[in-house]
Order: structure tokens, then C-alpha cells, then sequence
């Protein structure tokens, strides 16, 4: 292992060695230097967290203002106690870490300076985060001013209106109050009340002629429950101190909207996301077990049940299968196949025949009945089931935007037989119990087959459906496949797929650079253990580590952070002499970019770039035979 590998790697662990022995504190610098490697570059992330601050404070009312080049906070909620702004970083009680974040992404990304008032105008602390009096009860005012660059705040509008539509305290952006939520309209809505929070968020409400189900509450949690969806919304919606953390609906259900709070959430140190600690695990365990009861209720009189169930039934079938209730899932396949009037000799009237699917998600529920009919021992009916699946697929409209039984479809062409493949992947993993390590096997091939052919939003698409299965296995405490790479290789491998994508559509600084950053500062730190038990790193394992160290170079150069770029450029160099004839072509690329960066002092480190650049040169010349020597030998074989 190289110097500088294992000093960068010492460097990400740092930040879990032991600090004291007897009773454990928290050191402020070293809990800021934490918050400094982690924290997202999302400019308007701050936001949310004061939105969370005034929250946790019980405030009524939020504004934010700005005028003179000064952004104002306010909130006439409590505020803590604290002596200084460094007696924040340290804080385990969330109103003072919420504030805590939301100062540092101000002030690392948008701003230089902040300051507090007093309700009587008086400076509380200073822009030297120096304490000037004690601070009081009342109102005070954040002000953050100087800003590193120009921004259009009105921008951020949307963003908020979006992420704080349930928030309890009212939030005043620029003079203007951020609207309500508007009303959700669906077929059915109920209500699952399992526990008492501290603050109850404003809950969507139902419009229109939706009906209210029956209500199964058995889980720590509360949350409503709308489906049938009649506009584009759909998943699960954390809502977190009045913030909404958006993420996929249970089972991948279509047209399904679920907001749901609980206590004990937390985010991780990017301030961005929620930890997917076992408590969230648990929650979403929870929630499946619910709609499962749910569904039980209304499917009590199969053959009345309206056909807008179809979608839903899916999943119970799946939560028969995993009781091993074979004749459970064999039965309302039946009454399906009845709904979706897929060689039905009954006839049904209009309210009960299925309006919602498509040709697709027809021919992936045959294919999944004949998966059942098989495990039943029905293998002449299963054939048949299987042949008619395999022709509604081949006359299905190829445009068709609901293909795949999952929530979230990739982004970028597919032929028919790639999004067959897709397809019988899926209904596989939701049928069989042996389903899932064949998934994980075709996924892999499948996105080796999309990198060959540089089509990097199908990888990424393929690496998070495997995070997903390896986080599905690790949540029912099982060990998660993803062998000798682990986890946090894993998660490597959708950061730098998701690094790829976005440097292949050169899109510029967003969301998606932030998430990845994440997963790439995760998967480095997590390199570390691996490789201490090693003496050499792997060949296979240098591959997959370049790639990391090379994505994460783009994201310090799309931030502007040449400094950390150039530090992980000469990383990058020093491992690759280990593999002197692999990856000539990036690291020409990088040993251009860093000698760019040379200042007049470099004049050693200038002299050594020269030398290793004609090197790869060199060696790129000699693995690429030149067009003449083609010629050459094309005539030599004519005569």
C-alpha cells in the first residue's frame, strides 16, 4: 500500500479514534472537523435544517429575509441556551445539532459570516462565534451576511414549498408565506395512528371521493395512507421536524402515497439523508406488516373487491409467499387473473374490471402466476400462464412508461429483450425464495454488459438495485452478499456509476453530485479495514479503488476544491505505478490537470510529472499501433 493511500485512509479514519478514557465527551474542535469532511456542499441545505431548528423550538412562525446582502432567520419559538457557537458542534440534543448544521453549510457554502440579536437588538455572538452577553428568553435573530457568491434566493422557493409542505410551523420565504400542501386526491385513504410525537406535522388531507378504510395500527409510527393516486405522486415521505425526506414506497407499490413521522429518526453526518439505522429499518418492516393487514381487511370479499386493488394484491401475494402460503398466493392470483380479464369466462361489470394496468404489468403478473402455478406443482398450467406472458410482452407497446413492476424505471433507452430481462428479474425476486441471488447474479452481469457499452444511467441503475437487495438482506439480519468488497464497496460502486452519469451528461453542480459524494466518502472510509488486513491491494480491488479515488477527484473539481483535488490526484498517480501499463488513459488526464495546478515552488514534483508523462505517452503509442503500420501490413498481405 502506497504512503499516500495509507495517509488518506488514516486521514478518513481519524475520525473514529479514541479520544479519552472514564466518561466520554465529545471534543467541539474534533466534532467540527467531523461535520467539515461530511457535511453535503448542498448551497441551499441550511434551509431545511433552520426549518428543523424552528420546529424542535416549537415555533409557531419561521421568516426569511433578505436585504443588503444579509439573510435574516427568525422564529418565535424557544431558543437554547448556549454560551458560544462552538458549544454547538458537540450538542447530542437536536434543536442544538439542527442549528449546528445549518450553520455550517451556511457558512461553508453560501456565507462568511453569522451573527445573533437579541429581541432588544444587542449582539448575543459575534461573527468570531465569541459569546458578547447571556442570551434570554425571546426572539432572536440569525443573521448571516458577506456572502462568498451571488445568489438568487427566490430559486430556492420550490425547493422549500416541496421539502416543507407539512411542516407545523408556518414558514415566511422572502415576504411570502410558502403554500399549504395541497389536498391529496385518491380512490382510498386512511389514517395509522401508533404512537404520540412531540409535534405532530400538518397532515395531508383527502379530497374528492376517495373512501375511508379501515384503520390497523400496531406499529410505532403515524402516517397516512392514500391509494389509487390520481397525479403523479407516489412513495414514502419521512417527514422529519417538519422536513420531508422523500424515499421508495414500500414493495415498490405503484400510485401509492404514504407521509409518515415517527420518533428516534436521524439524519447521518451529510446532514442530508436519514441514517438507515435498525429503528428505520424496523419502521419500514412495520409499515409492510400494517398495509399487509391493511389489504387483508378489504380483500375479505375478493370476488366485490374493486378492480383498483389489482396493483396492491401484488404485494400480499409476495407476503403469502414468504409464510410459504402457496395456496394462499395461488387463490388471489386467481381472482386477479378474473380482474385483469386475462382469458376470464366471467363477466364482471365495469366497476370491477381493472382500469390500471397496462400491457406490461399484465404480462409481468402472468409471468408470476405461472412462477406460483409451478411451485404448486401445476406445471401444465404454469407452461400456459408462461407462454401467454411471453406474447402480451412481445405486443406490448415498447414506449410504454410503466414497464417494470418497481417503483422507479432507469433512465435511458432500453430494447425490448433488455427490458424483458429487467422485467423477469423483478417479478423473480418479489416470487421466488432463491429469486434474489439470481437477480444479484444477472444484475451484475447486466451492468458489466451496460459499462462495456458506456451506457452509465443503466449501471447506476443496476448498482442501486443491488444496494437494495444487500440492504434488504442486512435489515432482516441476514448477511448481506455482496462479498469480499462488502458494503461500503457496494455503495463505491453506485457513487462512482452516479459520477459517471453526470460527468457523461456534463450535468452541472446538483443533488445527484452531494449523494454521491456521500456514498464515495462512506465507501473510503470503509476501504480501510479491508486493506489493513492485506499486505498488497488486489488487482480486481486497485480497480475498483481508482475508480473512487477518480470520481471523488471530479467532485472536488466541480466544487471548485482544487486543493483536496490535487491531493487525491497524487493518490491516484501513486497507486497506478503499481499497474504501469492499466488506466494510461486517466491518469494522461490526471497528470495533465495536476501539473496545471503546480505552482512556481513545484519545480521538483514539475520535473518527475514531465518524465511519467512521456512514460504514458510512450505507452499509449505503443498499445495503439499507428494508422501506417496498419497500412503496412494490409499491403505486405496483398502481395
Amino acid at each position: 500500500m502506497s504512503q499516500l493511500l495509507q495517509e488518506l485512509l488514516d486521514d478518513y479514519a481519524a475520525d473514529g479514534e479514541w479520544h479519552s478514557t472514564g466518561r466520554f465527551t465529545i471534543d467541539d474542535a474534533r466534532a467540527r472537523d467531523v461535520l467539515v469532511r461530511f457535511q453535503s456542499n448542498n448551497p441551499g441545505l441550511f434551509l431545511l435544517h433552520w426549518v428543523r431548528f424552528a420546529n424542535l423550538c416549537g415555533a409557531k412562525a419561521t421568516r426569511v429575509t433578505w436585504q443588503d446582502s444579509q439573510l435574516t432567520l427568525s422564529h418565535d419559538g424557544e431558543w437554547p441556551t448556549f454560551s458560544s457557537w462552538s458549544t454547538l458542534w458537540g450538542g447530542e440534543h437536536p434543536r442544538e445539532r439542527a442549528l449546528a448544521y445549518c450553520l455550517w453549510n451556511a457558512m461553508r457554502v453560501n456565507f462568511d459570516e453569522a451573527r445573533l440579536y437579541s429581541p432588544e437588538d444587542c449582539l448575543v455572538l459575534d461573527a468570531a462565534l465569541e459569546a458578547r452577553m447571556e442570551p434570554q428568553p425571546g426572539e432572536f435573530r440569525l443573521v448571516l451576511c458577506k456572502p462568498k457568491k451571488n445568489t438568487v434566493w427566490e430559486e430556492y422557493r420550490a425547493m422549500l414549498t416541496e421539502r416543507c409542505a407539512y411542516s407545523p410551523a408556518v414558514v415566511t420565504f422572502l415576504d411570502r408565506e410558502l403554500e399549504t400542501a395541497a389536498g391529496v386526491a385518491s380512490s382510498f385513504h386512511s389514517i395509522f395512528r401508533g404512537c404520540e410525537l412531540t409535534r405532530e406535522p400538518r397532515w395531508p388531507k383527502p379530497v374528492g371521493a376517495g373512501e375511508t378504510l379501515p384503520q390497523v395500527v400496531r406499529s410505532p409510527y403515524i402516517a397516512s395512507v392514500f391509494i389509487g393516486m390520481r397525479d403523479e405522486r407516489q412513495g414514502l415521505f419521512v417527514v422529519l421536524d417538519g422536513v420531508c425526506y422523500p424515499t421508495s414506497a414500500p414493495k415498490g407499490l405503484p400510485r401509492l402515497y404514504i407521509v409518515l413521522s415517527a420518533n428516534d429518526l436521524v439524519l447521518d453526518l451529510s446532514g442530508e439523508r436519514l441514517v438507515h439505522t435498525k429503528t428505520f429499518a424496523s419502521l419500514r418492516e412495520w409499515l409492510e406488516r400494517d398495509l399487509d393487514s391493511f389489504f387483508r381487511l378489504m380483500i375479505r370479499d375478493l370476488d366485490n373487491a374493486p378492480a383498483g386493488l389489482v396493483p396492491y394484491l401484488e404485494a400480499f401475494i409476495s407476503v403469502r409467499l414468504r409464510a410459504k402460503d402457496f395456496t394462499g398466493a395461488y387463490q388471489i392470483c386467481r381472482w386477479v387473473l378474473r380482474k385483469i380479464g386475462a382469458g376470464s369466462a366471467i363477466l364482471l361489470e365495469d366497476w370491477q374490471k381493472d382500469r390500471f394496468l397496462n400491457d406490461w404489468q399484465r404480462a409481468a403478473f402472468l409471468y408470476r402466476f405461472a412462477l406460483i402455478s409451478l411451485l404448486m406443482k401445476d406445471a401444465s398450467g404454469g407452461r400456459h400462464l408462461g407462454e401467454q406472458a411471453e406474447k402480451v410482452w412481445q405486443d406490448a407497446d415498447l414506449n410504454e412508461p410503466r414497464w417494470l413492476p418497481k417503483a422507479d424505471p432507469p433512465e435511458g433507452h432500453l430494447s425490448r429483450a433488455e427490458k424483458l430481462n429487467l422485467s423477469r428479474l423483478a417479478v423473480e425476486e418479489q416470487t421466488l425464495e432463491d429469486g434474489t441471488d439470481r437477480v444479484r447474479k444477472m444484475l451484475e452481469e447486466q451492468a458489466e454488459q451496460f459499462r462495456e457499452q458506456d451506457r452509465w444511467s443503466l449501471v447506476l441503475y443496476c448498482h442501486r438495485w443491488l444496494l437494495e437487495l444487500d440492504q434488504s438482506t442486512l435489515s432482516r439480519g441476514g448477511e448481506p452478499k455482496a462479498g469480499r468488497r462488502g458494503m461500503a464497496i457496494r455503495r463505491a460502486l453506485v457513487g462512482i456509476a452516479t459520477i459517471r452519469h453526470l460527468r457523461q451528461k456534463a450535468t452541472p453542480l446538483n443533488q445527484d453530485w452531494y449523494e454521491a459524494q456521500v456514498y464515495l466518502n462512506q465507501a473510503l472510509t470503509g476501504w480501510r479495514g479491508q486493506l489493513d488486513r492485506q499486505v498488497a491491494i488486489p488487482e480486481e480491488d486497485r480497480g475498483t479503488l481508482l475508480e473512487i479515488l477518480d470520481a471523488l477527484i471530479h467532485i472536488h473539481l466541480a466544487l471548485g476544491q482544487n486543493e483536496g483535488a490535487r491531493r487525491l490526484m497524487e493518490v491516484w498517480l501513486e497507486e497506478q505505478c503499481e499497474a504501469p501499463g492499466l488506466y494510461l488513459d486517466q491518469a494522461l488526464e490526471h497528470l495533465q490537470k495536476l501539473k496545471k495546478m503546480l505552482g512556481p515552488g513545484d519545480k521538483a514534483l514539475q520535473t518527475q510529472l514531465d518524465l511519467r508523462l512521456n512514460k504514458v505517452k510512450q505507452a499509449l503509442k505503443e498499445s495503439r499501433p499507428s494508422t501506417l503500420d496498419l497500412f503496412a501490413r494490409f499491403f505486405r498481405r496483398g502481395r
